[in-house]
């Protein structure tokens, strides 16, 4: 069994966070760091994990992390509202309290938005990044009457439980012919969250407009993946991330486009998604 250590953290901001860290790298060696998407925890990620190589592991940690207020991580509504700024970084907190002084950011969807704002914060940091479907600072009008639509669920079923039903069937596009372990995998990471921290989370998701990003700050590799059948975040949000990016000094920027792929790629197309990770951290395209 892929060994495991797992730990609620308390970070400087005072959040106290749920860890998961896997393998044996060095902290001499950058982390890397999965970011989940929004209403996922970190058991999204698992099944991921569980099937890279025994020497990646061995040579490499993945820090696996439940961001503010979701999750297993500690509901603290005395703290200030999360934001995008917040998640990322905090997401760079959990790294350093870890003892590592440089990372890769691996982010879903919301995961992946707040991966574009900790590359502006900090790109000497964040060696390189991988983003699955992410949300930019353009929100599309599918992910906002979404969003709204899963807040109004919360409001009438505070336990998410609702929710969790509903999402147990398909929780994406092309995921309909599957045998339905995917839609298990959403329901128990929805059974694990309170509506109260995920309704901050979706404020945060839905505040920035087109060109709020530092797009000129992100000097880094950036790697981003989308789903043809994707309509939470399509591939002209790729296009659109592709085009802010180009010209600025010290970005790497790539558009993998997946065309059979719906939102929750890191399911439908594990074995790519794993590939992309390696090759991330690997330094090739």
């Amino acid at each position: 069994m892929l060994a495991v250590t797992a730990q609620h953290i308390t970070l400087p901001s005072g959040r106290i966070l749920w860890t998961e860290v896997f393998g044996a790298g060095s902290s001499a060696s950058p982390a890397i760091l999965f970011a989940n998407g929004m209403a996922s925890t970190t058991n999204a990620w698992n099944s991921l994990i569980s099937s890279l190589p025994e020497s990646f592991l061995a040579t490499h940690t993945i820090v696996l992390h439940d961001a503010a207020n979701t999750g297993k991580s500690v509901y603290q509504p005395d703290l200030p509202a999360p934001t995008l700024a917040s998640f990322a970084t905090e997401a760079r907190s959990v790294l350093e309290y870890l003892g590592f002084e440089a990372g890769y950011w691996v982010g879903h969807s919301f995961g992946g938005q707040q991966g574009f704002v900790a590359a502006a914060q900090d790109a000497q940091f964040w060696k390189g990044l991988l983003l699955l479907a992410p949300q930019t600072d353009r929100i599309t009008p599918r992910t906002i009457s979404s969003m709204h639509a899963m807040m109004d669920v919360f409001a009438a079923d505070p336990e998410t439980a609702a929710y969790a039903n509903e999402i147990h069937g398909t929780p994406g596009p092309s995921m309909a012919a599957r045998n339905g372990i995917y839609g298990a995998f959403a329901r128990e990471m929805a059974l694990r969250q309170r509506s109260e921290g995920l309704a901050l989370a979706f404020r945060a998701l839905l505040a920035p407009r087109e060109g709020d990003f530092a797009w000129r700050h992100m000097r880094t590799r950036i790697v981003m993946v989308f789903g043809g059948k994707d309509e939470i975040a399509p591939i002209s949000e790729g296009l659109y991330a592709l085009g802010r990016l180009e010209g600025v000094e010290g970005v790497q920027g790539q558009l993998v486009v997946l065309e059979e792929a719906g939102h929750w790629m890191n399911w439908e197309y594990e074995e790519h998604t794993k590939e992309e990770v390696m090759r991330l951290v690997a330094g090739t395209s």
